[in-house]
């Protein structure tokens, strides 16, 4: 996995923030060329109000539609809705055979704002047809 590099702009130019960026601007060479891909950091509150929002669901407990029972924790809600969004990888075990689904993870540091966002989104829309509610339903407490 390709380690992410953080920066701290001062003026015109970026620092190195941390210990594992300065590490990897010296391995370049004087005058070598770096490419990177701009990411604002996620939002912790962003992220905290996600997971309450789907803890919220679950404590409610609300009832898949197909399924017709209630979600007993936020992993396995997360993995419906997972399969829904196919927001995941089907993976299949080369001694058995069997598929499985392995959901993306949801880690702060394993996606941008702005893909955690559209999922923030996705995941309201899916949630606001399985239960028939509207988006702000989703945020009050159960």
């Amino acid at each position: 996995m390709t380690a992410i590099l953080t920066f701290k702009r001062q003026g015109l130019a970026f620092l190195p923030a941390d210990r594992v960026t300065r590490e990897a601007l010296a391995d370049i060479a004087d005058g070598g060329t770096m490419f990177a891909q701009r990411r604002n950091p996620r939002n912790m509150n962003q992220h905290k109000r996600f997971f309450a929002m789907l803890e919220n669901v679950v404590q409610s407990g609300a009832r898949h539609p197909r399924a017709n029972m209630a979600w007993p924790s936020v992993d396995s809600l997360w993995f419906d809705l997972s399969v829904e969004l196919k927001c995941g990888v089907a993976e299949v075990s080369p001694r058995s055979g069997k598929a499985r689904w392995e959901p993306l993870s949801r880690a702060v540091s394993a996606m941008p704002k702005e893909q955690f966002e559209q999922l923030e989104r996705d995941v309201v829309g899916v949630l606001c047809d399985w239960l028939g509610c509207h988006p702000s339903d989703l945020r009050e407490t159960a």
